[in-house]
């Protein structure tokens, strides 16, 4: 089994920021993802909503340990790459499955104002 190095992790999560998508008007085709599910949370505090996506891992209705959950910022975009570099890194490293949990930007990236600094 090899050994991941720090370098190799940073990489790693770097890597979405490199394929950041801007939002379209265009209408989009809407795709279920196996053991995710999609929750509106409203903040009080900024006066918006927030898309929150978050994936389980298999067998996790049933399954009597514990996860680690992986928390990703920019989750509308990020969500479904972060779900593939998952896949990658478990399937390489070994690592065990985390519960997925993605903040989306509330839809203010690009508008005057932004609260989010």
């Amino acid at each position: 089994m090899q050994k991941l190095s720090l370098t190799k992790i940073i990489l790693l999560a770097l890597l979405p920021c490199f394929f950041y998508a801007t939002k379209t008007s265009a209408q989009t085709k809407l795709v279920t993802i196996p053991n995710s599910e999609h929750q509106l949370m409203h903040s009080k505090i900024a006066g918006h909503d927030y898309d929150i996506y978050i994936h389980f891992p298999a067998g996790y209705d049933t399954a009597k340990r514990k996860f680690p959950v992986l928390f990703v910022v920019d989750g509308d975009n990020d969500f479904s790459p972060s779900l593939e570099y998952l896949g990658l890194l478990m399937a390489e490293y070994h690592i065990p499955e985390p519960i997925l949990v993605a903040i989306g930007d509330g839809g203010q990236i690009g508008t005057p104002g932004n609260k989010r600094n």
